[in-house]
Order: structure tokens, then C-alpha cells, then sequence
């Protein structure tokens, strides 16, 4: 019976539908070789590709990192000389009144320089918001610094009959140390520690 269906027509029929197919099946089974091999070189070198740029990422988030909180640092160590510079310029009490007013008020007005001019020059590793802050101290602090010395214009301390050292050193107690303090916590969140004292 099969004898019969192989031989002659049928013979010919199997050739002209099973070769074909059978080329067909081998074809497709080399390219999906080929293309499993390609695809998977594809992948490897795009997982290489991908895991480069990761790393150059990391390091380049990890050097803006260090150098944010290096600046924040250096900026809130300024911050704290000058506003103790502040306070001890235009404290209504002096506790070292001998010392001289021209010298403390050239001491207090270097430190706000160094303060202002190292912000300036590092401003681009700090956020908008801790920005505006530093930028509110900034003002605050050139206002209460040229209210209290547009005032005492000697070597020694003047008595307080226009208010101008009163004002000034309001300035100091009730706008920039709040906004240090303010600018205190942001700087914390931003070094990873968020406890407060």
C-alpha cells in the first residue's frame, strides 16, 4: 500500500512538498541560530554598555555628592563664625567693651566676605531652596551690619539714642539666626543625617 503511494506521482509529490519544507524548517532553525547568537551578543554588549554608564553615573553622582556636602560644610563653618561675629559686634552688652570697635567691625565684616565670597563661588553644589536661605542671610546680614556701623562711626562704643544698634542686632537674633537654624536642618537632610539636636 505505501509501495503504491511512493511510487511514481506520489515519489515526486513527496519530493516537490517535503524537500521544500525540510529546507524551509533548516533555513529558519540557522537564522533563529543566527539571530539568538546575535541578539544575545546585542544583549551582552548593551548590558556592558548599560552597566558603564551606571557606573560612570555613580561616580559622577558620588563626586557631586561629596563636593555638595564639602561645600555645606565650609559654608555653614563660615556661617557660624560670621553670625558669632554678628552677635558679638552688636550685642547690646559688652562684655570686652576695651576692645576696639573698629577692629571688631573689620573682623565681623571679613568674616561675612569670606562667608558670601565662598557661596558665590560654590552655589552651583547647593539646592534652589538652601540657596534663597543663604541668600536671606546674606541680605540680612549686610542690613544689620551697615545699620549698626552706619551708627557707630568711633574707636568705642556710642550710647544707643537712634535705635540703630538695638535694630541691628534684632536683625541678628530674630532673622539670621532663625534662617541659620533653618538652614541647619535642610543641611542635615542633605548630608543624610536627619536628627536634630
Amino acid at each position: 500500500m505505501f509501495e503504491s503511494l511512493f511510487s511514481g506521482y506520489g515519489l515526486e509529490l513527496l519530493k516537490i512538498v517535503i524537500a521544500p519544507s525540510v529546507t524551509v524548517a533548516a533555513l529558519s532553525y540557522v537564522i533563529k541560530v543566527i539571530i539568538d547568537h546575535n541578539g544575545k551578543r546585542e544583549i551582552e554588549k548593551f548590558k556592558k554598555e548599560l552597566e558603564r554608564s551606571l557606573f560612570e553615573f555613580q561616580t559622577k553622582f558620588s563626586f557631586y555628592h561629596n563636593k555638595q556636602v564639602e561645600v555645606i560644610s565650609v559654608i555653614y563653618s563660615s556661617l557660624v563664625d560670621f553670625n558669632k561675629q554678628m552677635v558679638n559686634l552688636t550685642s547690646i552688652i559688652q562684655l570686652l567693651p576695651q576692645e576696639n570697635l573698629q577692629t571688631k567691625k573689620a573682623v565681623t565684616w571679613d568674616a561675612f566676605i569670606s562667608f558670601k565670597e565662598y557661596y558665590e563661588k560654590n552655589l552651583i553644589f547647593l539646592d534652589e531652596d538652601i540657596c534663597k536661605k543663604i541668600e536671606s542671610i546674606l541680605s540680612q546680614s549686610q542690613l544689620a551690619f551697615h545699620t549698626f556701623a552706619g551708627f557707630q562711626v568711633s574707636e568705642s562704643y556710642l550710647s544707643d539714642e537712634t535705635g540703630s544698634w538695638k535694630k541691628a542686632f534684632e536683625i541678628v537674633c530674630n532673622q539670621i539666626q532663625p534662617l541659620t537654624e533653618e538652614l541647619k536642618i535642610v543641611f542635615r537632610k542633605v548630608v543624610g543625617s536627619t536628627k536634630t539636636i
